[in-house]
Order: structure tokens, then C-alpha cells, then sequence
């Protein structure tokens, strides 16, 4: 699982896992709605979330036990489509704050997929 708190890790995510570019860009969209909330004047560049409550890019199917440790915290639980792939967005709220799960269909084994698709 690749935490995202900042541009620069996004951009290092980039370089580490090829994604798709319209996935890259939901996050982000994700990042930036953060910062136009939280950015308080801060440059872009220097803007980073804390790490309680943050971005969360999920690599492979271990990384299904971290979230759902979190399954009664799950505010909701969306599949949506880009391009040719679909992707998972998991919005989690733990003590108020707020962290997104994403992770492209295909990460997870397929009967965890299929059950936070219901």
C-alpha cells in the first residue's frame, strides 16, 4: 500500500507502478480538493496531509487486511470507470478524519472485490 501525502509521492507512485493516467489524475483530484480545504495559502508544492488522514493507493491483495480492519468505518464504497479499467474508492472516517482507499479492480482477489462492489 502506497501512502499519498503530497505531490511528490504521487509523482513517485508514478514512477514506481505505471498506472494509467486517468487513475493517476483521480487521485490526484483527490489530493487537491484536500489542499483547497486544507492548503491555508501553503504552496502547492509544500502542501502535505497528515498522516492520519490521508490517500491511500492499494498495490496488492495483502494490503486488503489494512482496510478492512477499517470496515465498520466505511462511509461508502464506489466502483467507477476510466477508460478501460475500473477502480475501487473507499472513503474511511476513523476519529474524524478522513482517509481514501483506491485500488484498481484486479488488486484484490476477487471475491473481496465482488462483495464491496454489493
Amino acid at each position: 500500500m502506497q501512502m499519498i501525502q503530497s505531490l511528490a509521492d504521487l509523482e513517485m507512485l508514478k514512477i514506481l507502478y505505471k498506472l494509467p493516467t486517468d487513475y493517476t489524475k483521480v487521485i490526484e483530484q483527490h489530493l487537491m480538493k484536500r489542499y483547497e480545504v486544507e492548503g491555508k495559502g501553503k504552496n502547492v508544492l509544500g502542501f502535505r496531509l497528515p498522516d492520519e488522514a490521508c490517500i491511500y493507493h492499494m498495490i496488492k491483495e495483502d494490503d486488503e487486511h489494512v482496510l478492512l480492519q477499517h470496515i465498520n468505518n466505511f462511509q461508502y464504497v464506489k466502483v467507477k470507470n476510466i477508460g478501460d479499467e475500473n477502480y475501487f474508492e473507499i472513503k474511511v472516517v476513523v476519529d474524524g478524519e478522513v482517509n481514501i482507499y483506491l485500488f484498481l479492480e484486479g488488486t484484490l482477489d476477487g471475491w473481496t472485490e465482488q462483495w464491496l462492489s454489493n
